[in-house]
């Protein structure tokens, strides 16, 4: 597989990681960023209240956006296992700590 091109879907989720530690819920999002040379991926979690969801989105450096939703913790802690593993075997690295916003996405921008 090339490096940070979005993988195949396989069964119910694809699976990776990047959280060896055990999923809290929160109201805000969390954001992980991994790079090597030029390639990056973000990766954000979250979760929806309105559809009672695990939210993980990746953004890999082909610009795909990739969503996927679960409705388990257990399902979304396994996904992002594998998420994590498939990123540092295609030698991305983390960089810095995750970045929580503990409020989400803002649903506008800024008034002026």
């Amino acid at each position: 597989m090339s490096a940070c091109l979005p993988p195949k879907r396989r069964g119910k989720y694809r699976a990776a990681a990047m959280a060896s530690k055990p999923f809290r819920p929160h109201h805000g999002s969390v954001l992980w960023f991994y790079s090597h040379d030029r390639l990056t991926v973000r990766i954000e979690t979250r979760y929806d209240n309105r559809t009672a969801e695990y939210v993980l989105v990746v953004h890999w450096s082909a610009g795909h956006r990739q969503e996927e939703r679960f409705t388990t913790a257990d399902l979304f802690r396994k996904r992002l296992l594998e998420l994590e593993m498939q990123v540092n075997a295609e030698g991305l690295r983390k960089q810095g700590p995750p970045l929580i916003l503990p409020d989400g996405w803002p649903d506008s921008g800024p008034l002026h």
